[in-house]
């Protein structure tokens, strides 16, 4: 599957190539144990833990065969990190880590033993236990003094990882002088990343030293530097920004500073641009930027983005009055590769969002509740038109686990109405005040896989009474953004001419594709069904079994005011920009399945009022720090849909039917996007199952205006009646008294 699939089945077939030779020297070994790691380090990058271990304990076992310590201890080093990034586990860790440590006693490899010391000290410190943290850094600092005579990176790193061990144990007498010690070097040979931990002890101090306005000056042009690489720094299979503990920990400093300070609106505006990040850094996919730009366009911006990373490096270790001169020239670089960036971009955001520009743009009666994951907290702000109120609730194990479960119950129709009422409390929602009938969800992780409108408003009699039980549904209208620049940019009404007010397309037997995919015998009779209700609309499409074709869809995505899709997707949770779509083949007069992938969506430049995906699980994707929804919806967006309803797990053929039905109906009477699921939800829950499984699946994302006016039968003629009515007994009554 696309350009993933091309490098495992190139690295596969390498291997097996290998196995056909008979002649298995030391070369054969080499090529052999570079492949299988090759294998570990990309199925470890996108989260498949079970091939990942697979192939890293072949190379173990080929490196064993060979006797080849030095390999050995590598691979150790390899499966320590692999336990503790994956699994936090920190016996399976350490145990791995003293295997290495044990080959390495006779091996004089240096770089190596610094690592494993680096690893042990980071892990030390982040399970507290500071005195063996403190013994890994010691002997850091003696390893690097044998191997130079002036101090080095590794030696100067050794202090940094001290200034964070009295960070912990909240030592501020030793963290000044770990400080001052390390003014007395220079850092021009570090990382960004060691840099950026030097600059957060220096803020932290200032912090905790009650000088936050100084910690505030320092850390600001620190943060900005890491939000502008973090933009820049996209791996090329997720298309994710790099997430850095490093970057997480100065963004939790820089909220703790703001809300001493009591910044609000600046602190909202920080959490909001770890969600924006990664439509920054999408700019720079290379799937994207290969389709933009020439050749040369490519080299040159390579050569800008490699420019500008040195200088960043530059200006986090220079001296004070040297960094203007370098934010400049930072500045100047920046610019030039912007022109290059906005032949890939349709359009540009803010740098800053505006707090008060939201809250001017918000219903009275209306609360934005904006949810951000930092660092195992979950920063929770209430927005409302006049005011700001930040929560901060703290991720422990029992709170992950019951996010986590809740959403893998939803999912799988195992709804537990205890575990949602749970969540409900947890989250705080029973204190949104009363004159509140409008909720707007920015959510984070979990909160994407848990709709806030299945939760039930008060304690259920058992876990599966659904029938009987009240959710904040009924209570609340229900809208979703990714970010407050979302908000900003999709909350206006909007209005285009496309040729076309609908098109479906519906797939309801999959015979003919490769992929084994289950029938959707209710898809067809949906689009027609939809079709029928949609009384406001004139011009109307249905593209069916073999018409549904790839090429048609290309066709109508860029013609079609509302947009239907019928048929089975698939979301890569390994790389979502090969999330696909299942369509006909155009080139087989579509007799043949076909795949569109989500980055051939990213070439469309959209204007459609509505995109509704009723397929399988397509509103979900990857969660990283930063993220929205990756995948096709997140391809639709980034085109220019206005809006998005979507599925985020698969429902029942015929529910799923049902449901759209009543979704459209709704909006040909003329109510908002946001109104009309509502209201279909309710449907739903009136008279169809209650359970949350079977409505709560579907979410809007984006505009939520309504897609037609109101007819003036129900916006004026029932007003006009009533005037009337009351005009008539008005004189009645004047009558009669006379």
């Amino acid at each position: 599957m696309g350009q993933k699939n091309k490098y495992t089945s190139f690295l596969l077939e390498a291997i097996q190539e290998l196995e056909k030779n008979q002649t298995q020297n030391s070369a054969y070994y080499t090529l052999k144990l570079g492949l299988y790691r090759n294998l570990f380090v990309y199925y470890n990058s996108i989260g498949d833990s079970a091939n990942a271990i697979s192939y890293i304990n072949l190379a173990k076992d080929l490196a064993e065969q060979q006797a080849d310590k030095n390999e050995l201890s590598a691979i150790y080093i390899y499966l320590g990190d692999y336990y503790w990034k994956n699994f936090k586990n920190t016996t399976k860790t350490l145990r791995q880590y003293s295997k290495a440590e044990s080959l390495l006693e006779n091996i004089d490899d240096y770089e190596r033993k610094l690592d494993l010391l680096k690893n042990k000290s980071s892990l030390f410190v982040e399970i507290d236990s500071l005195e063996a943290a403190m013994s890994s850094i010691l002997q850091i600092r003696t390893l690097a003094s044998q191997y130079s005579n002036t101090p080095s990176p590794a030696y100067i790193e050794s202090l940094i990882l001290e200034g964070e061990v009295a960070n912990l144990q909240n030592d501020l007498l030793k963290l000044q002088s770990v400080l001052s010690a390390l003014k007395n070097h220079t850092f021009e040979h570090l990382s960004f990343e060691v840099l950026i931990r030097y600059h957060n002890l220096h803020a932290t101090l200032m912090h905790k030293k009650n000088q936050n306005r100084e910690a505030y000056t320092y850390l600001k042009p620190n943060l900005d530097q890491i939000i502008e690489r973090a933009k820049g720094s996209v791996d090329t299979q997720t298309g994710f920004w790099t997430v850095e503990k490093e970057y997480l920990d100065a963004f939790e400093l820089m909220i703790s500073i703001l809300n001493e300070l009591n910044y609000k609106e600046e602190s909202v505006a920080y959490l909001d641009k770890l969600k924006t990040i990664n439509d920054a850094s999408l700019y720079n996919n290379p799937l994207l930027k290969a389709s933009k730009l020439t050749e040369k366009e490519l080299a040159e911006d390579k050569k800008l983005t490699a420019q500008i990373q040195s200088l960043r490096n530059d200006y986090l270790s220079a001296d004070e009055n040297m960094k203007s001169a370098l934010k400049t020239e930072i500045d100047k670089l920046s610019a030039q590769q912007q022109l290059l960036t906005n032949k890939v971009a349709f359009s540009q955001t803010e740098e800053s969002i505006p707090i008060w520009k939201v809250q001017q743009q918000m219903n009275k009666n209306e609360i934005i509740l904006h949810y951000t994951e930092l660092n195992e907290k979950l920063y929770v702000n209430s927005i409302s038109k006049k005011s700001i109120d930040l929560a901060v609730l703290e991720i422990s194990e029992q709170v992950g686990e019951l996010l986590n479960s809740t959403a893998n119950e939803l999912a799988s129709g195992n709804t537990s109405l205890k575990t949602l009422y749970n969540v409900y409390q947890v989250l705080g929602l029973d204190k949104i005040p009363d004159f509140i009938d409008h909720i707007t969800v920015i959510p984070d992780n979990e909160l994407y896989r848990i709709p806030l409108e299945v939760l039930p408003t008060k304690k259920p009699n058992t876990s599966y009474s659904y029938g009987s039980s009240h959710y904040m549904i009924e209570d609340f209208n229900f809208k979703y953004f990714t970010s407050l620049q979302d908000y900003l940019e999709n909350n206006r009404n909007t209005s285009g001419s496309l040729s076309t007010d609908f098109s479906a397309f519906a797939i309801s037997y999959f015979d003919d594709f490769q992929e084994k995919l289950p029938s959707l015998p209710f898809a067809t009779q949906e689009a027609r069904e939809i079709q029928r209700v949609l009384t406001s609309f004139k011009d109307k499409q249905v593209f069916s079994g073999n018409g549904a074709t790839e090429q048609a869809f290309q066709n109508q995505l860029n013609s079609s005011k509302i947009l239907h899709v019928a048929t089975h997707s698939e979301v890569s949770a390994r790389d979502p920009l090969f999330s696909t779509i299942y369509l006909k083949s155009a080139q087989s007069n579509g007799t043949e399945g076909n795949a569109l992938y989500a980055y051939e969506l990213f070439d469309n430049q959209l204007s459609n009022d509505l995109i509704m995906l009723n397929s399988c699980s397509s509103g979900t994707g990857n969660y990283l720090q930063g993220t929205g929804i990756m995948g096709i919806s997140r391809a639709l967006r980034y085109a220019g849909a206005k809006s998005l309803a979507l599925n985020l797990w698969e429902v029942n053929d015929k529910i799923a039917s049902e449901f759209a039905t009543s979704f459209y109906s709704h909006l040909n009477e003329g109510f908002s996007k946001s109104e009309a699921m509502r209201l279909a939800k309710i449907d739903q829950i009136k008279t169809g199952s209650a359970d949350p499984h079977y409505w709560g699946a579907y979410t809007l994302i984006g505009n939520s205006n309504p897609v037609i006016k109101k007819p003036a039968s129900s916006q004026f003629i029932l007003p006009f009646l009533i005037t009337v009515g009351l005009l008539a007994g008005y004189k009645v009554r004047k009558k009669s008294s006379v």
